[in-house]
């Protein structure tokens, strides 16, 4: 029981700092994803995550 648990932890706390290090890559705060996430509007979500490109 306890190796799953640890199993469990470990994932979860690597599969959670890759995802905030991708979203802090694309210079964007959870604010504005979950704002984005609870529009209607597609078209802005893309815009919000396409808005570091060059």
């Amino acid at each position: 029981m306890a190796i799953a648990t640890v199993s469990h932890a470990m994932q979860y706390l690597l599969v959670t700092g890759a995802g905030l290090a991708l979203i802090s890559h694309e210079h964007l705060s959870m604010r504005r994803v979950t704002a984005a996430a609870t529009e209607d509007d597609e078209p802005e979500l893309m815009e919000l995550t396409h808005s570091s490109a060059p």
